[in-house]
């Protein structure tokens, strides 16, 4: 049985890697080409935001399939081999105009390969078990996620060609995987409408579910690409050091994720939602003022862990309040209110950062979060 439901959550390492390596050390290395932090921002802003498109097209799209195979699994395979395909060519660019075409690539069949691979969670994942396999898919991906720095700080100063090369053959790999083990139950075909988009945006649950997500998201991405940069100009740590402490938060992350799905089972999730927002505004402003390094260490643990809860006990949700036969939809969606303020967010640091430094970040996530705290106080009520 747990086998099963690793074999359905393998995907997030995957797409976790990838999302991680992107947000991590695309700025840096787009800094690095042009001197200019808020042009990598900016670029990485435009990837985030092409997912809103994308990702809701794919999940309709991936509903209405019907193979042999499967709905979902033709497009987990292809999109997941074109990411490995632009991978490669990305890793071997070398001037910032093809660096620009290969990225851009990249995501959109990063963006198209991930809502299927998603959408294969409910459309096999038994009610009783929503928590606990949105808690592995957590914790996989916070291995893939935990990766990243390790990787970074490993291979960036000397190799950062193969570092990309290494991401693209995981979610190659970790695509491959459950398209050959897991056998998709039969599901409800559904058909692509109007209906379906208007019926979305009238749901009351939907509406004040994204409220609060679009926030907590928005405060997430503030700050997340540009921690390596915060270490290592900020603190003047070198960039092994400054991937060593993002490490440490995302190995909280990953240890933390079965417990806190084990959690969203059995508890009320808004309410764990609420203690961990009240947790990442008094950690966030304080980070800025830690020098002591154990504090510091500490201090990033406890972070990671309050990003897994932003991740567990959502998708937990999410789960829940998917229309039958239109997972696909809901996710594709679900990550346009991940992509759309994460963008939107990213740039804005960017800007911040050019003006006021980048401790700055911490001051705009504590607040965001501590909107999408009150938000759920005030309006996401049963």
């Amino acid at each position: 049985m747990e086998r099963s439901k690793l074999k359905l959550a393998i995907g997030n390492l995957g797409v976790s890697m990838g999302t991680n390596a992107l947000a991590t050390y695309m700025t840096p290395f787009l800094h690095y080409k042009t001197g200019s932090a808020a042009l990598g921002g900016f670029m990485l802003s435009l990837g985030m935001l092409s997912g809103v498109i994308i990702q809701p097209l794919m999940g309709m799209i991936s509903d209405a399939t019907s193979t042999p195979c499967g709905r979902r699994k033709p497009y987990v395979l292809l999109f997941g081999m074109m990411c490995f395909a632009f991978a490669l060519l990305l890793s071997a660019a070398k001037g910032i105009r093809d660096v620009l075409l290969w990225f851009f690539l990249f995501f959109m069949s990063f963006h198209a390969y991930q809502i299927p691979l998603n959408s294969m969670i409910p459309d096999n994942a038994c009610k009783g078990e929503r928590g606990i396999i949105s808690g592995y898919w957590n914790l996989l991906g916070g291995i893939g996620a935990f990766s990243v720095p390790m990787l970074g700080g490993i291979l960036w100063d000397s190799n950062n060609s193969l570092f990309f090369q290494i991401v693209g053959l995981t979610i190659a790999l970790t695509s491959i995987i459950p398209v050959v083990s897991v056998k998709e139950k039969k599901q409800i075909r559904s058909k692509v409408s109007v209906e379906l988009i208007k019926r979305y945006f009238k749901s009351d649950e939907t509406l004040r579910f994204y409220g609060a997500k679009t926030l907590w998201w928005m405060a997430v991405a503030s700050e997340m690409p540009y921690l390596v940069m915060y270490f290592n100009q900020h603190m003047a740590m070198g960039m092994d050091v400054s991937s060593l402490m993002v490490s440490v938060l995302m190995f909280f992350n990953i240890i933390s994720s079965p417990f806190l799905g084990r959690l969203a089972d059995r508890y009320d999730r808004k309410y764990l939602l609420i203690a961990s927002l009240a947790c990442f505004v008094l950690l966030n402003a304080f980070l800025q003022r830690i020098t002591y390094l154990p504090l510091l260490v500490l201090t990033m643990a406890f972070i990671g862990i309050c990003y897994a809860s932003l991740s567990v006990f959502p998708f937990a949700i999410l789960i829940d309040i998917m229309q039958k036969g239109h997972e696909g939809f809901y996710l594709g969606m679900d990550n346009v209110f991940l992509y759309l303020p994460s963008g939107i967010s990213t740039a804005i640091s960017g800007y911040m950062i050019a003006m006021y430094g980048y401790s700055i970040i911490f001051i705009i996530a504590a607040a965001l979060a501590l909107c999408a705290a009150a938000f759920i106080i005030l309006f996401w009520r049963d």
